[in-house]
């Protein structure tokens, strides 16, 4: 018995199929991986953050809400982190580990219906991630706007370099769909 048949890999010519499909595998997982790390990251630029926010002495309602607006955005990518680790294990678990229930002879499912069956398991949760990253994106838009307009709070004429950013965020909202 070939030490990798327990992965469902063949000696008599799909193993090239396999190969292929084992690095494909390996650079989905190193890509999640990637994005779990970065994410992972992400919570010291969130505290810090916080901190600039709170420790200020004058509390406006322009600084709350700008604070509001970065806890939810921080709110949002847990949930998108926590979808990801979820998708690490999920793809590992049914390709490499588990794979499809056994059949009625005893044999797993070849490693590209494992795979087939990972993917379908993964895509579950793809419509919450692809909300998820809109909405930050108007969030993140609308921090923008509202920093520019902080800036530029002088006269009319200057106001008029807010008219870009404002299209951009207009902009943002409509392709929400």
């Amino acid at each position: 018995m070939s030490s990798l048949s327990h992965l469902g890999l063949d000696a008599n010519g799909s193993g090239d199929q396999d190969a292929i499909l084992l690095q494909a595998i390996g650079t989905d997982l190193l890509r999640s991986f990637i994005s779990v790390v970065v994410e992972t990251w992400l919570v010291v630029l969130i505290i810090k953050a916080s901190q600039i926010l709170i420790t200020k002495s004058s509390w406006s309602s322009r600084r709350l809400s700008t604070l509001a607006v970065v806890l939810i955005m921080y709110a949002m990518d847990v949930v998108l982190w926590i979808i990801d680790v979820r998708n690490i294990v999920v793809e590992i678990d049914f390709t490499l580990i588990r794979g499809l229930p056994l059949s009625s002879s005893g044999a797993s499912g070849s490693l590209d219906e494992r795979h087939a069956n990972a993917e379908n398991e993964i895509l579950k949760l793809s419509i919450v991630e692809d909300v998820l990253y809109s909405f930050m994106t108007v969030l993140g838009d609308f921090i923008i706007v509202s920093r520019v307009f902080a800036f530029w709070t002088d006269g009319m004429r200057e106001r008029l370099v807010l008219v870009l950013p404002c299209m951009i965020y207009v902009g943002s909202i409509g392709t929400l769909s």
